[in-house]
């Protein structure tokens, strides 16, 4: 009996040995990246670079505001009128591509999960975002839109058009189709997961009373995905505020003013600006959350108290 509790014992001691490890280790992962991390970002609000110090040194702003006069000043009293514009791209290419692909982000998981014909190939279509790499399906989309396609139009048609890149009134809705490509991957997956747990008696049961398609995916599908649809849309306010046209995957540093995105803005002043541009990024990146936070609210609260029902 006793040698059984040492051996008890002992395993007890290995078992809590590696939960303690296991713990400190998620807990420093936890304490860097989010406490240290916020903590600095939020200091550096109210800090600028100290150039004659000789190395990386902050000292406290003077004055105290000075990031968020800068913030100000930039966006909405100078001349420069690129930043200003960055900030409705944003919100115009959520816009476009949630009008663009609401509905047949809601018909293409409901037509897969009908196993409808070339059902597995609009599946595949769904998955295929997700199975390649980033750098390979910029290398593939580039190469559609600056070869392919306009070797089509000549095929086709005799003519002879620039690539969609390269011409610059059609780059923004080259991009905003990637982006809605994507994102319908991204969310069909979860569409269709979610249907699927749709009892195939209720679908029996409309069909008995006279329903179609149709109505299936208006009283039947969509009320069924909406919580999932719903917390797509109130997280992706911030991402709304930033654009999320994917304009340093195809371009890099060196895209146009008329790409510009406020998120595009961000990434350059934070990949290839000094360290005297680190407190003002942080600035921008506090204002962002504090417009967002509200936002993120009333949207919510709004797609709970007026949203379709299961029920």
């Amino acid at each position: 009996m006793a040698k059984k509790r040492k051996v008890l014992s002992k395993k007890l001691k290995r078992d809590l040995t590696l939960y303690i490890c296991v713990v400190a280790y998620f807990a420093m992962i936890y304490a860097i990246s989010h406490v240290y991390i916020k903590f600095n970002a939020i200091l550096l609000l109210f800090q600028s670079f100290d150039p004659e110090a000789g190395g990386v040194k902050y000292i406290w702003a003077d004055p105290i505001f000075h990031n968020f006069q800068r913030f100000w000043r930039e966006f909405f009293l100078d001349d420069n009128k690129t930043l200003r514009q960055s900030l409705w791209r944003g919100p115009l290419s959520y816009i476009i591509g949630f009008a663009v692909g609401f509905v047949p982000g809601i018909v293409g998981p409901y037509y897969i999960h009908k196993k409808m014909p070339g059902g597995r190939f609009f599946k595949m279509m769904f998955f295929l975002p997700g199975i390649l790499g980033a750098a390979v399906l910029v290398i593939m989309y580039t190469n559609t839109v600056e070869v392919f396609v306009p070797a089509l139009v000549r095929s086709l048609t005799g003519k002879e058009i620039e690539g969609l890149f390269a011409n610059p009134k059609t780059v923004f809705i080259t991009l905003m189709a990637r982006n809605i490509w994507l994102g319908a991957g991204a969310g069909g997956l979860l569409y269709i997961g979610t249907m699927n747990t749709i009892p195939g008696s209720l679908s029996e049961a409309m069909q008995l009373d006279g329903a179609n398609n149709v109505h299936e995916i208006i009283y039947l599908a969509f009320p069924t995905i909406y919580p999932i649809m719903s917390i797509g849309l109130w997280m992706g306010i911030p991402g709304i505020l930033v654009g999320v046209l994917p304009v340093y995957e195809f371009f890099g540093p060196g895209a146009g003013p008329g790409l510009y995105t406020l998120g595009y803005y961000l990434a350059i002043r934070t990949l290839l600006g000094e360290n005297y541009d680190y407190p003002y990024v942080s600035t921008m990146n506090f204002i962002i959350c504090v417009v967002s936070l509200p936002m993120i609210f009333a949207v919510r609260y709004l797609l709970e108290r007026f949203g379709p029902s299961t029920d």
